[in-house]
């Protein structure tokens, strides 16, 4: 219902060219498609009350207030609708315009062409302590009169006037303004400080008290002059003035005020004004007042001056945003179903950059009318683009990044701008992540010490300060910035989280930009050394630009949060059995066929899904304080354990050569050239055949199937990340039925469906489904695949080999860690014993709690924990035994 009210609304119309413009409605069509269209009729409504309240006041003596406040923020258009409005009751052409618009009350209106003598535009701006609002004002009728004079051909000296009595009004005209200039001057005149000093201040009061008279006469007359009932003032950003903002809101208050001879039109910033009273205020109390009396003192004088019932509100950020536009270059119009819709729909039509207006209108969309223009402007501005490359597009993004990076950034706090800003000068891509999560953590701490709590878990991991760089991933910063986005509050907090995210997305896919030029970019050739001396990264010449960004994954969760446990093992990531998945690809040279197929193709996915190889002590996650790369380690037949991650082919598959040739050592060969060349059925075949058939790519230096691939696997936008891992979240699927291949298939299938559709890149293009292509073959794998030979390598309880020394490994770590570094008295009875050994490690104990009962047996007689331990390591079968069944 709201999209089809929505359509039905009057669209506003954007004339590229007029973005820079205060922009004035002449027409009958542009006053009735303008944004400001219910304004104008506003703002006519309160002048024709002000002409009725007039007569009221002549009778009662009650006052009513003759200023129109056109009130705003910077920028949201109260300059264009005081100017229209101007404008109408000042050309006959631009009324009749206005009364064909509909814009005039449609009962009881008193306006007419006659109404008013319109007085050019007062800008304060130009104000000084030698030059105020009255003598701007006299001095601007004074020089109409004498144009006046010359237009109708009047020439007093020669008396050759039309009818006597026009001069004797004119004469009469003359001596009003002479009265008013001697009032005036009296009244501004420097004191002399002598003895008549008290003369000389009854004579300004008495003036003063006469000038309200005089300048009402002279106004008067003036409009009379020249036909018309009353004189119109308007008068632009009053309170931008702040040093003489109070005294000419003073002169209107004063001298100004009576809607009998005079209606003042104002565009203002009500808290502004109320800013400059207060400033005035302040200086005249000299610190006898408080401050808060002081704030409802110029709230209450703002009030008084400027009516509720008298101002007129612009349209907010958030309702222009919504309302239908079109747009009109070269008299062709394109419509856009709203304003927010036009921004995110043009940044991504010109820059390939994407902008989503969620549940909220996205930062992006500017919140004021002069901004949106200008944004628009810009972007109308830039030529239009049919591929990712060539000069026009790297034109437009580097006009809107300077846009973004400089213009955009005053949205934030100056603390934060200052960040960023910094952060948008490095160039070296391998410290943004750690140095985004460091300023966030600064920043967290002041809510944590304020609220007394301590960071716990994996964000207390993340935050350590200790981590290096080259072990921070992308997914870690997206973590932590996920979860300061979850407490933050502030309209700036909030900024900052869209800023970071954006940053992102326009890194990504300038980095992907790059890998997809040519296969130099993508696959780095490490052999290609150069002669020279210098220090060089050894590490990095594997890796191409858009790795060192990432730095080994998009995705860091929370374990157990998308996948049933297998008894309390998470499924998304754990330990894998390495000596069984390098045994697998030692075998595959002496294969063949089928057989061949089947056991590459298990190869291929956990080298697709291993990030890096692990130990019994460290787990599955990796330590981020060491200087090596984890992503980078090559795998080698000596590690017994790898860490598994489900959702580690998306950064796997960005250089998949380097993923494959990981691999070699164990290999013993070019695993990757194997898989492409003597696998007749490898799934690095069948994922690039299916990307390159539903994912055509336009021509590129890059052969087309890695072209295709890329495309589909780079995730260069930041909500598509935070979206998979909602989705997953929020589709979380218990049940254990169908085994572990069936488990993480069904993940993969989830992400499939997420649903995410592009922004079409021409006017009536198709939108383009993310669908996440390369993960079919993988799918069809899981559900075809050798459930036990995929097992052996996936279902490692608690991350240990059903091997002696593992076990006798885990003895070690159990007394190790609780028993022998604490110095603690060995127990004398049986009952102790077993609660050491249950606090050590409680699920081996509960698997067995008869076998652990008949060992420590309450005549058994140890001497120590060490003769304890020995006495163990004689029931290692047994022990197997518990973990088999901790596997089952």
């Amino acid at each position: 219902m709201a999209e089809k009210e929505n359509l039905q609304q009057t669209p506003i119309t954007f004339l590229h060219g007029e973005e820079t413009d205060v922009v004035i409605a002449r027409t009958k069509e542009q006053m009735e498609k303008s944004l400001l269209n219910e304004q104008y009729k506003q703002a006519l409504s309160v002048l024709n009350e002000i002409i009725q309240g007039a007569s009221h006041e002549a009778e009662k003596g009650t006052p009513v207030s003759n200023v129109v406040a056109f009130c705003g923020d910077r920028g949201e258009g109260k300059t264009s609708a005081l100017m229209t409005i101007h404008n109408i009751l000042q050309d006959s052409i631009a009324f009749e315009n206005a009364v064909d618009a509909k814009l005039f009350p449609e009962s009881n209106n008193k306006i007419t062409k006659d109404t008013f003598k319109v007085l050019k535009l007062v800008e304060p701006a130009f104000f000084d302590e030698q030059h105020n609002l009255l003598e701007l004002l006299i001095g601007q009728m004074y020089a109409d009169v004498l144009r006046f004079d010359q237009e109708k051909g009047h020439d007093i000296d020669n008396c050759n006037f039309e009818f006597r009595e026009d001069i004797a009004k004119r004469n009469h005209l003359m001596q009003h303004f002479q009265d008013v200039r001697s009032s005036l001057r009296i009244i501004n005149q420097p004191s002399n400080k002598s003895a008549y000093d008290n003369l000389e201040e009854i004579d300004q009061l008495a003036a003063g008290i006469e000038l309200k008279d005089k300048l009402n006469e002279l106004l008067r007359c003036y409009a009379k002059y020249f036909h018309k009932d009353r004189v119109l003032i308007s008068i632009d950003d009053l309170d931008l003035n702040v040093s003489e903002g109070y005294r000419m809101a003073e002169e209107v208050r004063k001298y100004l005020s009576s809607p009998q001879v005079c209606v003042i039109m104002i565009a203002i910033k009500i808290d502004q004004l109320v800013e400059v009273v207060q400033s005035y205020l302040r200086k005249q109390m000299d610190d006898i007042v408080s401050d808060i009396t002081i704030t409802e003192m110029a709230l209450r004088y703002v009030t008084k001056l400027l009516p509720l019932s008298h101002r007129v509100m612009m349209p907010t950020g958030e309702s222009i945003a919504e309302k239908p536009l079109n747009i009109v270059i070269n008299n062709n119009t394109e419509p856009f179903e709203s304003v927010k819709d036009a921004v995110v729909r043009l940044i991504y039509r010109k820059t390939r950059y994407i902008f989503v207006n969620g549940r909220n209108l996205s930062p992006i969309v500017p919140t004021n009318l002069r901004a949106v223009r200008h944004l628009i402007g810009l972007l109308c501005n830039m030529h239009n683009v049919t591929n990712t490359s060539g000069d026009d597009i790297m034109r437009n993004k580097a006009a809107f990044k300077h846009y973004f990076y400089h213009t955009w950034i005053r949205n934030l706090d100056s603390k934060d701008a200052e960040f960023v800003t910094e952060l948008v000068q490095n160039e070296d891509l391998v410290t943004t992540n750690k140095s985004i999560i460091l300023y966030l953590r600064q920043k967290l701490l002041l809510v944590i010490n304020d609220n007394k709590y301590k960071f716990e878990g994996t964000l207390a991991t993340l935050l350590d300060p200790l981590n290096t760089v080259q072990n921070v991933s992308l997914g870690d910063a997206y973590y932590v910035i996920k979860y300061f986005d979850d407490i933050a509050t502030s309209k700036d907090d909030k900024n900052l989280v869209f800023f970071l995210r954006a940053y992102y997305s326009i890194l990504l896919y300038d980095m992907y930009n790059f890998v997809s030029e040519s296969e130099d970019h993508l696959f780095v050739n490490s052999e290609d050394k150069k002669p020279s001396i210098y220090k060089y990264d050894e590490e990095l010449r594997h890796l191409n630009k858009l790795q060192r960004l990432i730095n080994g994954s998009y995705f860091t969760y929370e374990l157990g949060s998308f996948m049933p446990i297998e008894i309390s093992i998470p499924r998304e990531k754990r330990l894998i059995n390495g000596s069984a998945l390098c045994y697998l690809f030692k075998s595959l040279a002496e294969l063949d066929g089928d057989e061949r197929d089947k056991i590459l193709n298990i190869c291929e996915f956990f080298a697709l899904t291993t990030c890096y190889p692990s130990y019994i002590k460290q787990g599955v996650e990796y330590n981020k304080k060491m200087s090596a790369r984890s992503y980078y380690v090559q795998f080698s037949s000596s590690n017994n354990y790898m860490v598994f991650d489900v959702l580690s082919l998306f950064y796997n598959l960005i250089n998949v050569k380097f993923t494959y040739q990981r691999w070699d050592s164990v290999f013993g060969g070019n695993f990757y050239e194997y898989a492409l060349q003597k696998g007749n059925n490898s799934l690095l075949k069948q994922i690039l055949e299916k990307c390159e058939i539903e994912h055509p790519t336009p021509e590129s230096n890059l052969p087309s199937q890695l072209h295709s691939l890329i495309s589909e696997v780079v995730i260069r936008f930041s909500e598509v990340q935070l979206a998979i891992l909602d989705h997953l979240y929020n589709r979380r699927d218990t049940s254990k039925e169908g085994g572990n291949a069936n488990n993480i298939r069904i993940v993969y299938g989830a992400i499939q469906n997420i649903g995410i559709k592009l922004y079409p890149l021409t006017e009536n293009g198709d939108r383009h489904e993310m669908k996440f292509h390369f993960l079919t073959p993988i799918m069809d794998f899981l559900k075809n695949t050798d459930q036990f030979t995929f097992d052996e390598v996936y279902s490692i309880s608690n991350g240990l080999e059903e091997s002696i020394e593992s076990i006798n490994s885990s003895l070690d770590e159990i007394f190790k860690n609780s028993l022998a570094k604490k110095g603690v008295k060995y127990p004398k009875n049986k009952q102790q014993i077993l609660n050491k050994l249950y606090t050590a490690d409680s699920k081996l104990i509960r698997a067995n709690v008869a076998f652990w009962e008949a060992v420590i047996n309450d005549d058994a007689q140890f001497d120590s924990w060490p003769s304890l331990r020995n006495e163990l390591s004689g029931y290692i079968e047994q022990i197997r035994e518990v973990y088999e069944k901790l596997n089952k």
